[in-house]
């Protein structure tokens, strides 16, 4: 079972554009957001795509879930990093073998809502936009 190894905190959305540059174009809070509870969406500085974000914590900034959702331009789902517990009776060998720390893959055309499950390695924000980064590159030399 893969999990969080540090102290995770809610994110300083104001500064996610300061601290990865290279990567987040903008970051916008939702309406809707609370000192427990934010949304809010990256715009991403490569392939026109962004990540769709929800962090659940304490009112001490404590992070206790997340959801950070990538998807294309059009809005068609790249893949979904998730930190949570799946609710009790969902298929224990098909999901609940990967909570908490797990991601979504969309595998194919009809594959909508990313149901492929994996243990994610990817244990906070930083380290999915570090990854994301690395993405870029790869993408820009790529060509």
């Amino acid at each position: 079972m893969a999990s969080v190894t540090n102290l995770l905190f809610l994110s300083d959305v104001g500064s996610l554009h300061m601290n990865f540059p290279e990567v987040v174009l903008s970051a916008n809070l939702k309406p809707g957001s609370s000192a427990k509870t934010q949304k809010f969406t990256l715009k991403l500085t490569f392939s026109n795509s962004f990540l769709e974000c929800e962090e659940r914590g304490t009112f001490n900034g404590d992070l206790l879930e997340y959801f950070y959702n990538w998807y294309n331009e059009d809005n068609s789902l790249i893949m979904k990093f998730h930190y949570h517990e799946h609710p009790t009776g969902t298929d224990v060998t098909t999901i609940k073998q990967f909570d908490p720390l797990h991601i979504h893959k969309k595998q194919d055309q009809f594959d909508n809502e990313g149901k492929v499950h994996d243990h994610s390695p990817f244990q906070s924000l930083d380290d999915i936009l570090n990854f994301l980064h690395m993405l870029s590159i790869v993408e820009k030399y790529k060509k």
